[in-house]
């Protein structure tokens, strides 16, 4: 079994050298990166690992999705592959066993999409999780695991709650073979028309999501979307993207500082959290998956 990752990445020096090692560990045989314009050190980072494991794609922040599309699918089928993961460079594969070949969701699906959890962040020792992770540490990952319902409106009628909260759309591993389109994201992967697949919902495997880590990076974050609403007005219609449309609006009023704070939680809130069922750890998270399927 040969597996590729294709990760995405824009300005993210302290996550991608591990989240490149990380792949690794878990049984990717090779990384291609598509860096959007990274001006932090990212492109050293990958530079300096770049080889017959490690190959680097140069791109632009306002490059149109359509042809980051055509891009992506040509740079996945220009290399043997049997499996293909898609991921950020902010995002961790949790195997339960520690590596994605034992998964059991590989033998029984062609896509197989994989929840994805926002990990917990202190605001003195940082992410609750170990970069990179490995499965000793899986007991110890704090994650937001409970979903709210139609978080968006949440968010606007709740505007206190961490954003942070919320849970992401999952991401998708899938048989090289049946990728004919990327979704934007990178969430999904469709077949051509009239192509079987099989699609399941990994039970085996999960994704550690670690969205906010350091102020510096946040603002970093937040600097980009404003740039990227600049360079692309219009193109993020209605719902579409509302969490960057809502950061990029509290960066507008200087509030990205406030909006970082609010993320960071501390020993007690946590233990509240985990009473109340929001938090879980990712070994907890991966029994439940297990005894459900």
């Amino acid at each position: 079994m040969r597996i590729i990752a294709h990760m995405g990445v824009l300005d993210e020096v302290e996550l991608v050298g591990p989240a490149i090692e990380h792949l690794f560990h878990i049984g990717v045989d090779r990384v291609i990166v598509f860096d959007m314009g990274s001006t932090d050190g990212t492109l050293a980072a990958v530079e300096a690992r770049e080889g017959p494991a490690v190959e680097l794609h140069r791109l632009r922040n306002d490059l149109p999705w359509d042809e980051l599309r055509v891009r992506t699918v040509e740079a996945i089928r220009a290399r043997p592959a049997d499996w293909v993961l898609f991921q950020d460079a902010d995002e961790f594969w949790l195997p339960a066993g520690g590596s994605l070949r034992a998964c059991d969701s590989l033998a029984r699906a062609d896509i197989v999409q994989v929840p994805r959890y926002n990990v917990a962040v202190d605001a003195v020792d940082g992410v609750r999780m170990p970069v990179p992770p490995a499965p000793e540490h899986y007991p110890g990952i704090e994650m937001y695991t409970r979903k709210i319902a139609d978080f968006r409106r949440h968010m606007a009628e709740n505007p206190d709650t961490p954003w942070i909260a919320g849970v992401p759309a999952a991401k998708v591993i899938a048989r090289a073979d049946c990728i004919d389109e990327v979704t934007m994201g990178s969430h999904n992967v469709e077949a051509a028309a009239g192509r079987p697949v099989r699609r399941v919902v990994a039970n085996d495997m999960l994704i550690a999501h670690v969205p906010v880590s350091s102020a510096e990076r946040f603002q970093r974050r937040a600097d980009n979307i404003c740039e990227f609403m600049r360079l692309n007005p219009g193109y993020l219609v209605g719902a579409q993207g509302w969490h960057w449309k809502r950061l990029h609006q509290l960066a507008l009023e200087g509030r990205v500082e406030e909006e970082y704070a609010c993320q960071l939680t501390d020993a007690a809130g946590r233990a509240a959290l985990r009473e109340s069922g929001v938090l879980a750890t990712a070994a907890e998270m991966l029994s439940l998956a297990a005894q459900r399927a």
